[in-house]
């Protein structure tokens, strides 16, 4: 698939488990940008800078420190549309805690590993509105292997 046919996802902050979802397989299947510390964008699937700014992504992964989302996560609302699907991978930051600093309800969280890049990880997943699980959001985290559906959100905290 060409990169200007592919779904749009953002991964705010790219260190270990960042770099452990970019499989070879979801890069098949998303155009991925990556904002880093220094809010520079970087396209992952070309190796390349983004000169702007302008995207409108279809997800947003927020792969960062909890303490570094309490303290700036505002900021990321610049890179949301009404549309964009919030995936958290941040332990212990709540649904109502995306919500409010986010302003935003379409939110999944997931908890995958590092062997994410082998298509190995067993992932577990919590989402309050069913309805966000796409087709293409199910194969794209379904790429970092098995998939865990937990019944609340105090299963994936522990």
């Amino acid at each position: 698939m060409s990169d200007t046919l592919k779904q749009k996802a953002l991964f705010i902050g790219y260190g270990h488990l960042a770099k452990s979802l970019t499989s070879r397989k979801l890069l098949s299947l998303l155009n991925i940008h990556a904002l880093n510390s220094k809010s520079k964008i970087k396209n992952i699937n070309l190796k390349k800078k983004v000169s702007y700014k302008n995207y409108t992504y279809e997800y947003v992964f927020l792969l960062i420190r909890p303490k570094t989302f309490l303290s700036i996560g505002s900021k990321f609302q610049e890179y949301l549309s009404k549309d964009t699907i919030i995936i958290s991978c941040m332990a212990g930051i709540k649904f109502s805690t995306i919500e409010q600093i986010l302003k935003t309800k379409k939110i999944i969280r997931i908890m995958p590993n590092v062997m994410a890049s082998n298509n190995k990880s067993q992932t577990h997943l919590y989402v309050k509105n069913k309805k966000l699980m796409s087709n293409n959001l199910i194969k794209l985290l379904s790429s970092f292997g098995k998939i865990i559906n937990v019944r609340n959100e105090d299963q994936i905290n522990l």
